[in-house]
């Protein structure tokens, strides 16, 4: 299964060579989502769903017009990454304000039976990407990112409050990241 989510992975290219560019050329800082359906003939198709300043939201968009032919959900986002010496610099330091940042780019895809594939790379760099998936023993290096695209994968299964409470506690998340104070 994570090769077929792999291959999946190398449809967005594909997805995105044939839609219109200025959906994929509003800058650095978009998180883009895509949903996989089945096709009639076998196949698999991927439709670019939007592209958003906070994935957060977005995912709530998602789930809220999901179909039950959707078999996959991929995430795809790019920003700066850097390697802090200690707990208390990651806390006080933004990513893109650190000496040491360098671009970076998530794909992290996740299918209906809840398995996943992430894949970080460095796009500017020589750095090897970081790989994880579900099969490995190892969380997903975006965690709340995998949780959140489970949640809007089955969002049609889950009550409005139980949805309404994941995301108030991603948004939560996203605010403390953002005031610096993420455990």
């Amino acid at each position: 299964m994570i090769d077929e989510l792999q291959e999946y992975l190398g449809l967005i290219e594909v997805s995105r060579n044939a839609t219109q560019e200025e959906m994929f050329s509003t800058g650095n800082d978009l998180s883009r989502i895509y949903s996989f359906s089945k096709s009639p003939n076998g196949g698999v198709i991927c439709s670019p769903f939007g592209a958003f300043t906070d994935p957060y939201e977005g995912l709530a968009t998602f789930a809220h017009q999901t179909s039950k032919d959707v078999i996959a959900l991929a995430l795809t986002a790019s920003g700066w990454g850097a390697q802090f010496d200690t707990e208390e610099e990651a806390k006080e330091t933004r990513p893109s304000e650190s000496p040491s940042r360098e671009s970076v780019k998530l794909e992290l895809i996740v299918n209906v039976s809840n398995e996943f594939f992430s894949r970080v790379s460095f796009p500017e760099s020589e750095n090897d990407p970081i790989i994880s998936y579900s099969n490995d023993g190892e969380e997903a290096v975006a965690g709340d990112l995998l949780e959140a695209i489970r949640a809007s994968l089955h969002f049609h299964r889950l009550s409005e409050e139980d949805m309404k409470m994941i995301y108030e506690g991603f948004r939560e998340l996203i605010d403390r990241i953002e005031d610096g104070n993420a455990e």
